[in-house]
């Protein structure tokens, strides 16, 4: 899969500094593709991510490939399945839907063993490219990370829609806060169906520490993975290949971009 995001607001290191004119009120653009397998290849995603979701709520469109044509994103299509994988669209970085269409409440604060934030396996680092060198056991089902026992804030999160395919998601942030290139900041995550069954745990490859060309260091996820623990079937989402701060204009993405991508 490729992904482009384009951040508006909280710019350090590309001009225009701070916020772009025009769009104050948006946090970021973003499109992602399938390239691969054949069967998936085109279909995609192009959205909006604003501010404050309260007021705009994503906006963007979906591209289906084997139709040849566009839905709208909605508070639905979050709930998805992307591509016959264990996540849905609102799965990627923990809890990618708008937060102001779930409830919080903080429910602890406690020493866990999560993913340590830097790694004593790290990838091999080529330039703008990261390519993890990740062991597995049991097939390519459970990938060998480094832990740590680290403070961790445990987070209960309930959809506001009572039809919603979760009933809530547990989500465990680190303390202090792991501050990724790639904004991943939920370690580990679990997810459960409408009956309070548990049914997913997702957690991040963390522990990337990035040496981009332009100088600086970043902390990065080298992916991510989403185990369904009710049929025992598992999906990752390695970063094969990673570049940040690339300078892309904003009007590089757009509808009529995803529509090129995916044809």
């Amino acid at each position: 899969m490729r992904i482009f995001t384009f951040m508006a607001t909280g710019r350090l290191r590309i001009p225009p500094l701070g916020t772009v004119p025009g769009l104050k009120n948006v946090h970021n653009k973003f499109i992602n593709v399938f390239i691969y397998p054949l069967e998936l290849k085109g279909l995609g995603q192009f959205t909006i991510k604003y501010k404050d979701d309260a007021v705009n709520y994503d906006a963007g469109f979906a591209y289906l490939p084997a139709f040849k044509r566009t839905i709208r994103v909605s508070a639905t299509t979050y709930q998805d399945n992307v591509g016959g994988s264990d996540f849905t669209y609102g799965d990627p970085e923990g809890l990618r839907e708008p937060y102001g269409t779930w409830n919080f409440k903080l429910i602890a604060k406690k020493l866990m063993l999560i993913a340590e934030p830097v790694a004593e396996r790290q990838p091999v680092l080529k330039d703008l490219f990261v390519d993890p060198q990740v062991e597995f056991k049991e097939g390519e089902k459970y990938p060998l990370l480094g832990w740590t026992i680290n403070p961790v804030y445990i987070v209960e999160a309930t959809p506001k829609d009572k039809g919603h395919v979760y009933s809530k998601k547990i989500i465990y942030v680190e303390d202090p806060y792991f501050s990724s290139a790639l904004t991943e900041e939920m370690a580990t995550v679990d997810i459960y169906d409408r009956t309070g069954t548990l049914w997913k745990c997702f957690y991040n490859w963390r522990g990337g520490i990035f040496h981009h060309k332009d100088g600086n260091v970043y902390t990065t996820t080298n992916g991510y993975t989403i185990h369904d623990l009710q049929t025992g079937h598992t999906t990752h989402f390695p970063n094969l290949c990673l570049g940040l701060n690339t300078g892309m204009q904003e009007d590089f993405l757009s509808l009529k971009r995803l529509l090129i991508l995916g044809r």
